[in-house]
């Protein structure tokens, strides 16, 4: 495998598990941002139904969204905050409805009070982050491959040129020198260390190699030496012999 492919692969299996965690997270946060600021424009929107009761003395009422009612006398007037379904009509099912509510006294009389508003589903919120989580996931994955794959290919350029001229070393080439040069601090310290390494191999070869042959040059004339003498010797025994 590849050092590319091997790095890749990591890349989007770790980016993978972020972009799940992130997608997690995200549902939460944009949950309890939209339940907070709904809160906050029901509230609001309770103020404003007080103001016109206590100005006109009519009852707003626009269900399911308002509802209004005078009622007796009440022991609970803290604001009340709950989730609920109320079935629409239109739709033929059950919504999910944000509720607030308040029993309040104005101009001497009790009124409930309610306003709400529908509530994001959380399987249709949960879909739509899930969408855009994955389709942003990809996208990114995408991008960044190739641009990555790109930035890789010109980066490892030198070292590749580097392993090509390092197959075409031979001993009988002192001068070798590596001709690839990198911006990179890594390869230029391997070039510079490959270039030593080599520069050592041919001395030691070339170092080698003279040994080998004035040691051949020697054992060749220490030869010639010995044949000559091995003559010499055996010409005088077949003198002495003859005599």
């Amino acid at each position: 495998m590849r050092l590319l492919q091997k790095t890749s692969r990591t890349y989007f299996l770790v980016s993978g598990t972020a972009f799940l965690i992130a997608g997690v997270v995200f549902y939460f946060v944009v949950s309890l941002f939209f339940k907070d600021q709904l809160n906050e424009k029901l509230h609001h929107d309770i103020k404003n139904i007080s103001r016109t009761i206590m100005k006109n003395g009519t009852l707003p009422n626009y269900y399911p969204f308002i509802e209004t009612r005078e009622v007796s006398a009440q022991p609970e007037h803290s604001f009340k905050t709950i989730d609920t379904l109320i079935f629409d009509g239109f739709e033929k099912r059950k919504i999910p409805y944000r509720q607030i509510s308040l029993i309040t006294v104005i101009n001497d009389k009790e009124y409930f009070i309610a306003a709400r508003d529908t509530l994001i589903e959380e399987d249709d919120l949960l879909e739509v982050i899930a969408i855009a989580t994955g389709l942003v996931f990809v996208l990114l994955l995408v991008s960044l491959y190739f641009i990555n794959r790109k930035l890789s290919l010109k980066i490892w350029q030198p070292f590749y040129k580097t392993l090509n001229e390092l197959k075409e070393f031979s001993y009988e080439k002192p001068r070798f020198k590596l001709s690839s040069e990198s911006q990179l601090y890594e390869f230029t310290e391997l070039n510079k260390t490959l270039e030593k390494l080599t520069r050592k191999v041919i001395t030691d070869y070339q170092s080698l190699k003279r040994f080998t042959e004035d040691a051949s040059h020697e054992f060749r004339l220490r030869l010639l030496l010995f044949n000559q003498n091995s003559k010499h010797f055996c010409s005088i025994r077949i003198k002495k012999g003859a005599g």
